[in-house]
This record gives structure tokens, C-alpha cells and sequence, in this order.
């Protein structure tokens, strides 16, 4: 049994907890992004038109 090879559960287990936490902040940072982004399009529109 000693030759087989692959990844136990425990090890698979752990890789996906890493995943996670690197992950998780990353996607925190990237959708605070995109909801500051969303905003400043909406006032940039509206500034543009107030000036027309």
C-alpha cells in the first residue's frame, strides 16, 4: 500500500482551507472595488449631465 500514490483527505483538506483564506479576502477587496466603482460611474453620469 506504501506505492500508491495521490492526495489523502486530510491533505486535500487542508489545501482547500488555504484556498479559503487566501481566497476569501481577495474576493472581500475585489467586490468593495466593484461597489465603489459602480458608484463613482453613477455620480460621474450624473455630474455630466448637471453640466450640460
Amino acid at each position: 500500500m506504501k506505492d500508491e500514490k495521490g492526495l489523502t483527505l486530510v491533505e486535500l483538506l487542508v489545501a482547500i482551507v488555504i484556498l479559503g483564506i487566501v481566497l476569501i479576502p481577495l474576493l472581500t477587496i475585489m467586490m468593495g472595488t466593484s461597489v465603489r466603482t459602480a458608484s463613482n460611474e453613477k455620480g460621474s453620469t450624473n455630474l455630466y449631465i448637471a453640466r450640460k
